[in-house]
């Protein structure tokens, strides 16, 4: 029951700060450095009770927002706000979760803002990467490939 409610405000408080809420970034570092340590015989209690659920939550935030960004946006702009999602929870990593989720994150960030839409982002009709090769946008085309 406790583990069930600290998960939820934990997740809650992530979901917040990526809505643009401030959170006690100081608050979810302690409680995330204290489910490292309470690893018990070789039992990661930060990987199974948190991690695994922190990327599930965190993929579908990022399916839900990608599939609605590119629907409603240049290929220019939508490569500016993944950049910039990447960014952020690069930054939230660093901030205060675990190290190892780092490349976990970066993983899953790469597959639903860039793998999922990969042929959309080439295609799209007025600015997708054919478009950007036509018209010099060599800018655009360099986010593209980071």
């Amino acid at each position: 029951r406790v583990r069930t409610r600290v998960l939820t405000l934990m997740l809650n408080n992530i979901s917040a700060e990526r809505l643009g809420e401030q959170v006690d970034r100081i608050l979810l570092k302690h409680t995330v450095n204290m489910l490292v340590e309470l690893g018990v015989q070789g039992k990661n209690i930060y990987a199974e009770c948190f991690e695994d659920q922190f990327l599930d939550a965190t993929r579908k935030f990022y399916q839900d927002e990608s599939a609605q960004y590119i629907s409603q946006n240049t290929c220019s702009d939508y490569l500016k706000k993944a950049e910039m999602r990447i960014r952020e929870e690069k930054a939230r990593v660093q901030n205060y979760m675990h190290e190892s989720t780092m490349s976990k994150i970066q993983e899953l960030c790469d597959e639903e803002w860039i793998m999922a839409h990969y042929k959309t982002l080439i295609h799209l009709e007025n600015s997708g990467c054919r478009w950007m090769f036509a018209h010099d946008k060599v800018q655009d085309l360099e986010r593209m490939y980071r």
